[in-house]
């Protein structure tokens, strides 16, 4: 591999933080709040876990063609910003069709910032 690999290496490891925490926060919703909440932060956690896997797998793909950093970057930034939109999107659609509860989804669609910061967290600790 001739790319760099320290985005793939943290999108690995976001993934497993942010399903972590989004199995803890959507079984002390569901005991709370109800089955559907619970649900709810399960499928936003989904989405989250999805969408960094797509992520990673443009940038490993994009560097893999030869495509400079700068380019990635930019292509990257792109799809980050086009996500606010595929989130209002899916909450609308997974309340609608699924019933389920839209305060559950959002906080499954947090569970990404609270990963980030989470890790950042324990990286200051162990320095």
């Amino acid at each position: 591999m001739t790319y760099d690999e320290t985005f793939p290496v943290y999108a690995a490891h976001v993934r497993k933080v942010t399903g972590g925490i989004a199995a803890l926060l959507a079984a002390v919703s569901a005991v709370f709040f109800g089955a559907a909440y619970g649900a709810g932060v399960l499928l936003g956690a989904a989405f989250q876990i999805a969408f960094l896997s797509f992520l990673r797998a443009k940038y490993i793909k994009w560097s893999e063609e030869g495509k400079k950093p700068e380019d990635i970057g930019h292509k990257l930034i792109a799809y980050t910003g086009a996500r606010l939109f595929f989130e209002i999107g899916a909450c609308v659609l997974v309340t609608l069709a699924m019933g389920l509860a839209v305060f559950g989804f959002l906080a499954g669609l947090l569970s990404l910032t609270a990963a980030t910061v989470v890790d950042k967290v324990v990286s200051v600790i162990k320095e």
